[in-house]
């Protein structure tokens, strides 16, 4: 009777799902009928409930107070642009005086005066219009920076879920490894009572046993860790993750994405980049506030009216009180201009253009970065799907050294100590498979991310366009 597995795409289908990385489609894996099954055994049917990676980058979003931290900067940037647009409109104010005198011993007197103030701005030589223009662009730059922010923080969660995928393929594989060695260790045993077997031998095998049982510890604290790391982000507790959705969601379509030069990505991400459109947005603002800083020292036209009625009781040495009441309307134009403020004004164009600087250099810093982070991520998801690729030329060439050495081994002529090193060998192929699988999708990821689209359902089809 056989006594090996075989098994392919170890984690991957312990998470329960196998995906045809070259292809961008799911398959189905086979196995040897004769094959023990205990490591990579048939995926079991999919829990409706447990959680996707879409919903968790939702939840993420939802939860993040660094979304609350955009929106109150946009509120902030909208309330500043309507305040920057009332120059336009009338400024009304009432104002009202009263005054008391006594000059004895001669009288006393008490003068009010209530009215009405309007100042109407008519001409500033654009400097309205400019402080106006600062203020809707940078309104319009923490819009777009909501955007940034939520692109970041899917981002986030998506690797985040990515590496709790990972870490529970990763402790299947070590788990199941550790329990076919371990019942190698009991015929180890069994077979040096016997004395079927040296005390090397079985010293050897009780070692790798060991070895193994210590990388299923340090998966299971790797796969708890992420599941905290996860939890937090979104905000709740995680029963299960369904890691089929990670290639459902990177997968399809990927192959026009990846056939794309590097300077058609860079296009298409500085287009889309709300990182970088927030940036730029906020250079045509730095430059509004430089034009409305050096317009401020030109004079300003003004619109003036007021309506002010006045009453004056003036009691005089005899006692006799005098009451008198007026009223006066005018309308008129005045002209300001600052002459000296004490160097204020041209404090003010230097710390304008300083900013604009800033933002200047924000914008090619964050151009690079864009540039870099399409280019790094288009070479290497085109790398790692080669790596995928040849890793699993490498599980069918171990899955028939693995098969041959069972073979050997019941026909007499293989060690049981050959046996587990030959499974080691698969397990540490599994291995290295599922990091490649799990690499590739994450390097998708930072792509999407960085054109720009990875909160986009459409995304493919705005690649494309």
């Amino acid at each position: 009777m056989p006594r090996r597995f075989v098994v392919s795409l170890l984690a991957v289908t312990a998470a329960g799902f196998a995906v045809n990385v070259a292809a961008g489609e799911s398959v189905s894996d086979s196995f040897d009928d004769n094959a023990r099954t205990s490591i990579g055994s048939a995926p079991s049917p999919l829990n409706a409930n447990c959680l996707g990676v879409s919903s968790a980058i939702a939840l993420a979003v939802s939860a993040d107070p660094r979304i609350d931290r955009a929106e109150a900067n946009r509120l902030f940037a909208e309330a500043e642009m309507k305040a920057a647009r009332s120059r336009y409109y009338p400024q009304i104010s009432a104002f009202g005086t009263t005054g008391l005198g006594d000059t004895p011993p001669l009288d006393r007197r008490r003068d009010d005066q209530i009215g009405i103030q309007l100042n109407q701005e008519l001409y500033s030589f654009g400097a309205r219009r400019a402080a106006s223009d600062a203020a809707r662009l940078k309104a319009e730059a923490a819009a777009i920076g909501v955007d940034g922010t939520m692109n970041d923080i899917a981002l986030g969660a998506a690797r985040a879920y990515i590496e709790f995928a990972r870490a529970q393929a990763l402790q299947s594989i070590s788990k199941s490894a550790e329990g076919i060695i371990s019942q190698d260790v009991e015929a180890a045993d069994l077979r040096l009572r016997r004395r079927a077997i040296t005390i090397t031998a079985a010293s050897e095998i009780r070692a790798r046993f060991a070895r193994q049982l210590s990388e299923l510890v340090t998966a299971e604290s790797r796969s708890e860790a992420n599941r905290a790391r996860l939890s937090v982000l979104i905000d709740q507790p995680i029963d299960c993750i369904d890691p089929q959705t990670v290639p459902d969601f990177v997968l399809p379509g990927i192959d026009d994405v990846l056939d794309l030069s590097a300077d058609e990505a860079v296009s298409l991400a500085t287009s889309r980049s709300p990182n970088l459109q927030s940036a730029e947005t906020a250079i045509e603002a730095a430059r509004a506030e430089v034009k409305a800083a050096k317009r401020a020292a030109l004079p300003t036209l003004s619109l003036n009216g007021f309506a002010v009625h006045f009453s004056d009781v003036e009691v005089d040495f005899f006692g006799e009180t005098t009451d008198t009441a007026e009223e006066d309307v005018r309308l008129g134009f005045s002209l300001t201009q600052d002459l000296y403020t004490g160097g204020r004004l041209k404090a003010q164009q230097q710390s304008a253009i300083a900013r604009l600087k800033q933002a200047q250099s924000e914008a090619r810093l964050e151009r690079w970065s864009l540039e870099d982070a399409v280019r790094s991520s288009l070479g290497r998801a085109t790398a790692q799907r080669r790596a995928v690729r040849e890793l699993q030329r490498a599980e069918e060439e171990v899955r028939r050294q693995l098969a041959l050495t069972e073979r050997e081994y019941n026909l007499g002529t293989k060690t049981l100590t050959d046996l587990v090193r030959v499974t080691e060998i698969y397990a540490e192929i599994a291995a290295f498979k599922v990091n490649a699988v799990y690499d590739y999708y994450t390097v998708l990821f930072d792509l999407y991310a960085a054109m720009g689209v990875l909160d986009y359902p459409d995304r493919l089809e705005t690649i494309i366009r």
